[in-house]
């Protein structure tokens, strides 16, 4: 196990009650009292406890864009003390050189039959926790306390933006994506409702991810160029799906189109002439991205 370090700067420890899945801001950890974000220890709270011994670990967490915030997933259940569900204490510590956000489970309090142990219907999402640093990550490493192996941040702030977006389109949301190898990295998603239905994904992994399609038929259609950068685009999905792939910034990014097929005419392919402009609105939106 990795020890716990020794704080050099400043040191936050806290206990929070476990936020659901669907969380609010309620029991979000902070550490405003911290000193003005310089040094020195900030009091201790109550309900607070610097002796928490992890024993749950958790994968990845998002970064904000200011650096100063991290919300992360843990275990597989909503909050409480029944059969179906989890309950956990967490710890902050944070110093110079690390952070370490380490999570113990807390034993139910409650009774149950094997019966009730067995029905679990309401398994949910992982529930989220947001933690609040004292100050920006920066390069810091964050470990889990559950051994010597970073955890993997998503950083908010290395989003690649679009610039140009397809008429009708929503706002794109942005969320974690796991690739098909096990990377992380970011999707961005939009419905776009102008002309046939179509929905629109921005999709960014470390260079050297990118998967072929596996979907039939997984062939490349035509070879182009984004920005003077070599691309390929893909067909896949039943005829269904298209995108382009380059890499670019040491990340291999893909703007990906699928048609909404209950909204189309047959053929529900892109063998269908009044489906053939979206190929050139997923070129407009490559064309238009903006790395950070």
């Amino acid at each position: 196990m990795r020890p716990t370090p020794i704080p050099r700067r400043l040191t936050t420890a806290v206990v929070a009650v476990l936020l659901a899945a669907a969380c609010s801001d309620d029991g979000t950890v902070t550490a405003d009292d911290a000193g003005g974000g310089g040094g020195g220890d900030r009091a201790t709270q109550p309900g607070e406890s610097a002796d928490l011994e992890a024993d749950t670990p958790w994968y990845a967490a998002e970064l904000s864009e200011d650096g100063m915030t991290l919300m992360l997933s843990i275990g597989g259940s909503p909050e409480g003390d029944g059969p179906c569900e989890q309950r956990f204490e967490h710890s902050v510590t944070e110093d110079a050189e690390s952070v370490t956000v380490a999570f113990d489970r807390v034993e139910a309090t409650t009774t149950t039959t094997p019966e009730e142990r067995v029905l679990c219907n309401d398994i949910a999402a992982p529930q989220r926790f947001e933690v609040t640093l004292v100050e920006p990550l920066g390069d810091r490493p964050v470990f889990d306390g559950t051994g010597d192996q970073a955890r993997s941040i998503l950083r908010r702030a290395e989003i690649v933006e679009a610039t140009v977006l397809p008429q009708g389109a929503d706002d794109l949301v942005a969320s974690p994506n796991i690739d098909r190898r096990g990377g992380h990295g970011w999707s961005q998603s939009a419905q776009v409702s102008s002309g046939p239905g179509w929905a629109l994904w921005i999709d960014q992994h470390p260079e050297g991810s990118f998967v072929e399609p596996s979907t039939e038929p997984g062939a490349v259609v035509t070879t182009t160029t984004v920005r003077g950068i070599p691309a390929q685009v893909w067909e896949y999905f039943n005829h269904t799906g298209r995108m382009v792939h380059w890499v670019e910034g040491g990340l291999d990014i893909t703007v990906r189109a699928e048609l909404h097929t209950v909204n189309m005419d047959e053929p529900l392919s892109w063998a269908n002439p009044s489906v053939q402009f979206i190929e050139d609105e997923i070129l407009a939106v490559a064309e238009g991205i903006v790395l950070p």
